[in-house]
């Protein structure tokens, strides 16, 4: 980068020199061509003068003739008065003959007279300015009206004809001819006058404009000079710089060195360059007031390592990372630096630091200090070095980090893949183990020599089977509607404390088949109701206290209830007296597909899904799950959640209630009868036919279609009252099915059947039309709890109930 700027000033400085020369050249031609020009002006000048000194004399002589002309005609006008008449006829005769040779001398010199001075033209025409030979023409016109005067003795008449040529204010008299010839003059003479004047100031204005561009001309020759002076020192700069790069790629291009080593070996460089004694990189922190040795190179007297920390505020890497640098400072003492917390605190006397960006942020210093003054200031080319070092060391940084970073990936990644690995082992060991029972249990049903006892443990090993399957598919489909953000809370209100009398009977037999002792113990006030997802609390109190009978042995659980009033919220806790764990087994307890010890999935068995969603539902209702362990003495899990009423409207109970008997989210045991006809559209015949008896024991007749396509042609040809649709089906699936016949405008209750549990699915029913939702496998509660709430029911209670499962 260095490089090419000093490159590029160098050609910059070139251009210079040729600009110069070029403009010296320019110059010239144009002091020579103003030259010649002035001396083509003085030689017109010259001209003008001698032929304006002609047309003024000319004209003076045309003044003088006009002038006696003038004087003839007075003598002319006193004769009139005083002579007899023939005596002024006579002296006029005499005095005409006179006027009359005037006028041809005038006439001659005015025909020799063609000039343009001063925007006046003057020549021998009619029209001219002066109009004289009209003027001398009007004279010899008025020759007989005198002679006549004078003869009829009227000497006044003449004198009045003679006067009139005389007048002054007569535009054509001689007089006014007179004095238009000498006011003429005297502006010719001035006109001259300025143009021999001007013609001194363009004479004038050449020497001087000859002196300016000599001074400019010599200014561009001190500054070519001076940039070749420039050019040769940046030149040698570069050569300098050239030579200082070269070290640095033969530091830094060798193979075997890690990018930690090419820094030192940079900072090993920077040392030796400068002519410093220490070289260090390093990363500052401000809010913390720390700046963290990285990369170091000093002699083994001094404590400068990697790892060492010290107070930014007391080094001189605070003034060049909040600066940005670069900070060339080479007598400490002699600076304005010298008051500095760092010149006493580190007793460094030089130093040389710039900082460094990683990825766009300001990261740290590079930076080179000596404990003994340099002998001269740090020269622009010591301070660019430096920056080129810094700006290396930034690009070895982020590849340094960009590669931790790719390491810490891949290790998280490879530990993730392991943990899958792991758990898909264990989930293909707990899915094996119940469908074993399952499918080893269902063929020994079909043997005919067994006795009714043994028929009904099998049944019931098959039953408890698959319901454990279905809570292990349950744990996965909740695990992945949590990180897809599909999990849906359905708050209502009940009462916690007989929410949890009704868990008792469910956990209480657990404990008492392994010999442990279950306790509740209500620590009062608690509120008398709350607003929260029953089924969700259900589903963490069930995991926690059941892990707690899992891995206790002898000994107790406990259940603990209380109210958190500066929170507002419900805190349970599972206490047992079980294995207990490490802290490092405690770190990995919540993580997906993990149990504190693989061991402990060999002993105990488990997905390692449980406690991760049970923190994360417990997150959803406004809480979190902890634990406290210790290995060998048992676990408390602990978690909250909110109350889900505002804390001045809680009713708190201060004791047991008697009054309250039952929640409200029981699920009554007494089924009655529903009536209807309900067509089931299904394609697989083995549901077909178990969900077809379980329709009919709830008093419904069933018809069935095997896909979309030939429901649509049932309900055309046949009332009902219910359409149970399953989704995937072949020809046409339920969601087109039910889309056709609710733009048909078919208004009978549609219920969806799917395999699919996701929120996602779900949403798509009601979007396609459908009036209700069912998931499989069938949940006999739910299926009743739907159909009877499309369906009417009658008051005949079923001879037995359903079986009656879990959500």
């Amino acid at each position: 980068m260095n490089n090419q700027l000093v490159k590029a000033d160098i050609g910059h400085s070139k251009s210079l020199i040729l600009s110069g020369f070029s403009t010296i050249l320019i110059i010239i031609a144009l002091i020579i061509g103003y030259w010649f020009k002035s001396l083509s002006d003085n030689q017109n000048i010259l001209g003008t003068l001698g032929n304006n000194s002609y047309i003024i004399q000319t004209l003076t002589n045309i003044g003088q003739t006009l002038r006696k002309q003038q004087a003839l005609s007075h003598q002319i006008i006193t004769a009139t008065t005083t002579a007899r008449p023939e005596a002024f006829y006579q002296d006029f005769r005499r005095n005409h003959e006179l006027f009359a040779q005037l006028n041809l001398q005038l006439t001659t010199q005015l025909s020799n007279i063609s000039m343009d001075v001063g925007g006046i033209t003057i020549n021998s025409t009619p029209n001219n300015n002066f109009a004289i030979i009209s003027l001398l023409h009007e004279f010899e016109n008025s020759e007989y009206s005198v002679l006549v005067s004078v003869n009829k003795g009227d000497s006044d008449n003449a004198r009045k004809i003679i006067n009139q040529l005389l007048d002054i204010d007569n535009p054509r008299s001689i007089a006014n001819a007179i004095q238009r010839v000498d006011r003429f003059i005297m502006s010719t003479r001035h006109s001259l006058i300025n143009t021999i004047i001007s013609g001194e100031s363009t004479n004038n204005s050449a020497y001087y404009l000859v002196v300016i561009f000599s001074v400019i001309a010599v200014s561009l020759g001190i500054f070519t000079v001076l940039i070749i002076k420039r050019t040769s020192k940046t030149e040698s700069r570069l050569v300098d710089q050239g030579k200082r790069i070269q070290l640095l790629y033969e530091a830094t291009s060798n193979s075997g060195l890690s990018l930690d080593d090419r820094i030192t070996e940079t900072l090993k460089l920077g040392c030796r360059v400068l002519g410093m004694e220490i070289g260090k990189l390093g990363s500052q922190d401000p809010e913390k007031n720390a700046s963290l040795f990285l990369n170091t190179v000093a002699p083994s007297d001094l404590p400068a390592r990697r790892g060492l920390v010290l107070p930014l505020d007391k080094t001189f890497c605070n003034i060049t990372f909040s600066t940005d640098g670069p900070i060339a400072i080479h007598h400490v003492s002699t600076s304005s630096y010298k008051d500095h917390p760092a010149a006493k605190f580190l007793g460094m006397e030089a130093y040389l630091g710039t900082t460094i960006y990683v990825h766009d942020k300001k990261f740290g210093t590079v930076n080179f200090s000596n404990r003994k003054p340099m002998e001269s200031a740090f020269t622009q080319a010591d301070v660019d070095f430096v920056n080129l070092l810094g700006k290396w060391i930034s690009v070895t940084m982020e590849q340094i980090i960009t590669e931790e970073s790719l390491q810490k990936s891949k290790d998280a990644a490879d530990a993730a893949n392991q943990a899958k690995t792991t758990f898909l082992a264990n989930m293909s060991h707990e899915i094996r183990t119940p469908l074993t029972a399952i499918l080893g249990y269902s063929e020994m049903l079909l043997d005919d020599d067994q006795s009714p006892e043994e028929m009904e443990h099998e049944i019931n090993a098959i039953i408890s089977s698959g319901s454990h399957l279905q809570q292990i598919i349950n744990d996965i489909l909740d695990l992945s509607k949590i990180e897809a953000g599909q999990l849906v809370i359905e708050n209502r209100k009940f009462s916690p404390v007989v929410f949890t009398d009704e868990l008792n009977p469910i956990l209480r037999p657990q404990a008492l088949n392994k010999g442990l002792s279950f306790n509740v113990n209500y620590q009062y006030p608690l509120p008398a109701e709350i607003v929260t997802d029953p089924t969700r609390l259900k589903q963490i109190l069930i995991n926690l206290c059941g892990n707690a009978i899992k891995f206790t042995a002898n000994g107790h659980v406990t259940l603990s209830i209380a109210y958190l009033s500066e929170t507002n919220q419900l805190e349970i806790s599972v206490t047992d007296t079980g294995i207990g764990m490490t802290e490092d087994e405690q770190k990995r307890l919540f993580k997906p597909f993990s149990q504190a010890d693989e061991s402990t999935t060999r002993i105990f068995g488990g997905t390692g899904l449980g406690l991760c969603i049970s923190r994360q539902l417990a997150q959803k209702l406004g809480g979190d799950v902890t634990i406290q362990s210790e290995k060998g003495s048992g676990s408390v899990f602990t978690f909250q959640i909110n109350a889900g009423i505002d804390s001045d409207k809680l009713k708190l109970l201060t004791g047991p209630d008697l009054n309250i008997h039952q929640s409200d989210i029981k699920i009554p045991t007494d089924t009655r009868l529903l009536t209807g006809h309900v067509l089931l559209v299904e394609d697989n015949i083995d549901n077909q036919k178990f969900i077809a008896k379980f329709i009919t024991r709830l008093g419904l007749s069933v018809d069935i279609a095997n896909n979309g396509k030939e429901a649509i042609k049932r309900v055309t040809n046949t009332s009902y009252d219910l359409v149970l649709m399953d989704i995937q089906m072949p020809v046409m699936d339920g969601l087109e099915a039910t889309k056709y016949l609710r733009s048909s405008g078919f208004s009978i209750p549609i219920i969806n059947l799917t395999a699919n549990a996701m929120q996602e699915d779900r949403k798509k029913c009601f979007d396609a039309g459908a009036d209700d939702y069912l998931a499989k496998p069938i949940d006999s509660a739910r299926f009743y709890s739907v159909l009877a709430k499309h369906l009417a029911a009658q008051h005949t209670v079923m001879p037995s109930p359903l079986n009656e499962q879990s959500a």
